[in-house]
């Protein structure tokens, strides 16, 4: 059984991926960090799920990556949509003008600025890294690239539905209470 995994900023296309990724044989959890009881339980979910392939699309991952390096090791495929901070930061105060849970929309910059921090250090820690532009996701190449790296194979027609598909979480799941 192999795995992957797809990270980035909030809002670079994690919850598409999550379905696109899920096919006849693999395997794609959008945000497992909030649906396991503990990052430790990562490995045994997602042999659970009984594909050959199997992994997670979720910018949580950043957090993580100790314990994705002790149970999947360093050379675990791992995919990066980079997507610059401003373009992130007007997305999520479009969706959440004021906040996430418990963060506040103002302190959206900095918790930014920290997961590129994130970003880069798992580029310098893992030895399977692909990273692609966020604005690429819909380019054919760059998705056939993908595919050959997380060991999935390429499927065109697929690949053209999704491509007209945009999917995004549910505001009000992570919507703070207004002031």
């Amino acid at each position: 059984m192999s795995h992957f995994f797809i990270t980035g900023l909030p809002r670079t296309r994690t919850a598409w991926s999550s379905h696109y990724f899920n096919t006849e044989g693999s395997y794609c959890v959008h945000e497992f960090t909030g649906i396991i009881d503990s990052i430790s339980d990562a490995k045994s979910f997602l042999e659970s799920k009984g594909k050959p392939i199997s992994g997670s699309a979720d910018s949580a991952l950043l957090q993580y990556q100790d314990e994705i390096e002790c149970q999947f090791g360093f050379d675990v495929p791992i995919v990066i949509v980079e997507r610059g901070i401003l373009p992130v930061l007007s997305s999520l105060h479009k969706i959440f003008p004021f906040g996430i849970l418990d963060i506040k929309g103002e302190d959206f910059g900095d918790i930014l600025t920290g997961a590129k921090e994130l970003i880069e250090d798992m580029k310098d820690r893992f030895t399977n890294v692909m990273t692609v532009p966020f604005d690429s996701l819909s380019d054919e190449g760059t998705m056939r690239g993908v595919h050959k790296h997380i060991g999935i194979p390429f499927d065109r027609e697929r690949f053209e539905y999704f491509s007209t598909v945009n999917i995004s979480i549910i505001p009000s799941k992570w919507i703070s209470q207004k002031k």
